[in-house]
């Protein structure tokens, strides 16, 4: 095997030698060599990627060499990371993801302090151009203490959910995101924090729209979950972290009907940890939506009731397209949320959005129906409606949904129902 004259059986007798659990100290120094030899020399490399069964021997090369580093690692007082960081920035890409998800389950496994430090996991990542190879070390990352990051890593691995696409790679980086936050906060200046609060709601946003995949949907609520706070601190902020706080909110709300069993019992574990009630169902929609026009009410009512009524006009959207579907071979009925409904929508969550209105005292009333959102957050809130009209108050949402009179019999419905619930502007 020391010549490498046959690439299959060198990688069977590897094959073989990964079933040992232990080699003794001169074995071990003896194979290090030769797989270091195999995976890092250039000619090694060179004629190896010539031959068809190169690839497996240099995997099985990998496999040994991780196992070997991990065990020695292990049994040192001052462990040296060196093999194991050349093996995960190593050109052939198997071989990093071997390594990669060898480490990161050693790691689970023995609950050992990681051997590699945040440092050098941030440098492989700016290296890194594989998503599953990302997604690992993103994973790893979120196995670190959380004392090892600082808020510059946070808006790095924040910005990755602009370039990427992996489902795994967006999920972990807003979960690691959060969890910087939530350590570096109190050490943090305001102005620093902001800015990534901001890019967070939208981020948030954006990916509780249906559209997106079930992975990157349940991390938004995992998220919230994990960082309960996101939900309540929001008093005595700028006026871009005050939207950025309704978008939070708002991306919870559009969760909280999910066709996936996990994410409505996300939502619900949320719900408990804010009131204190683990509720389901149209109980736990009536919950979450009338905390959130507490909570958000309390600072901003305009904005609160914005929230569901924008949920509930892009909902009827959502609903057209669907039926205008029918007749696409190419759509899959499967992919429509069967479990929200917007009759049921409708019937939880507008009766609360008016009894909301009609708590308001009359001054407070007159402001918050005069008072316009501002135009970037009515755009991730509202939908164009139809005529391509753009509302950003709720006196000309009113207006607007009064005298409207399509051909779509279950919008007219909505915007009947709707101008109920904005009634009361009219006694102003």
């Amino acid at each position: 095997m020391a010549t490498i004259s046959s690439p299959l059986i060198s990688a069977q007798c590897l094959d073989v030698m990964l079933l040992d659990e232990y080699y003794d100290e001169e074995t071990t120094e003896e194979l290090e060599n030769m797989l270091t030899n195999i995976l890092f020399d250039a000619k090694v490399s060179l004629k190896l990627s010539t031959d068809i069964w190169g690839p497996l021997l240099m995997q099985k090369s990998c496999e040994l060499l991780t196992k070997l580093s991990l065990a020695s690692t292990a049994l040192d007082s001052n462990p040296d990371s060196g093999v194991l960081l050349k093996l995960f920035l190593h050109p052939e890409l198997e071989v990093r993801l071997k390594s990669l998800d060898m480490y990161q389950q050693s790691i689970k496994d023995a609950d050992k302090t990681a051997l590699i430090t945040k440092d050098d996991v941030l440098n492989i990542i700016l290296c890194e151009q594989n998503e599953s190879c990302l997604s690992i070390l993103l994973n790893i990352s979120l196995d670190m203490e959380n004392d090892e990051f600082t808020l510059e890593d946070a808006a790095y691995i924040l910005s990755l959910v602009q370039v990427k696409q992996s489902d795994d790679v967006l999920s972990s980086a807003i979960l690691l995101t959060t969890k910087i936050l939530s350590s570096v906060q109190k050490n943090s200046s305001s102005a620093e924090l902001e800015s990534i609060y901001i890019e967070l709601g939208d981020t948030l946003k954006r990916f509780s729209s249906a559209e997106q995949p079930p992975a990157v949907r349940e991390a938004v609520v995992q998220t919230l979950l994990n960082n309960p706070g996101l939900l309540i601190d929001v008093d005595g902020k700028s006026l871009e972290v005050k939207c950025s706080h309704v978008l939070i909110w708002s991306s919870l709300i559009d969760l909280v009907y999910d066709d996936e069993d996990e994410i409505r019992l996300l939502c619900s574990k949320v719900n408990q940890q804010l009131s204190g009630d683990l509720l389901t169902g149209d109980r736990l929609a009536r919950s979450l939506a009338d905390y959130c026009l507490q909570n958000i009410g309390l600072v901003w009512p305009g904005a609160a009731v914005f929230i569901i009524l924008g949920h509930i006009i892009s909902l009827a959207g959502d609903s057209e397209q669907e039926i205008d579907t029918e007749n696409d071979k190419a759509f899959d009925k499967g992919e429509m949320n069967t479990y929200r409904e917007l009759h049921t929508t409708c019937q939880n969550f507008l009766p609360l959005a008016r009894s909301f209105m009609l708590s308001l005292s009359p001054k407070l009333l007159q402001k918050t129906a005069v008072e316009q959102l501002p135009s970037q957050l009515i755009a991730k809130l509202l939908p164009c409606l139809p005529g391509s009209v753009v509302v950003y108050s709720l006196e000309q949402l009113a207006a607007y949904v009064k005298i409207y009179s399509g051909d779509d019999t279950k919008l007219n419905n909505v915007f009947k129902q709707i101008s109920s619930v904005l009634e009361p502007l009219e006694n102003l």
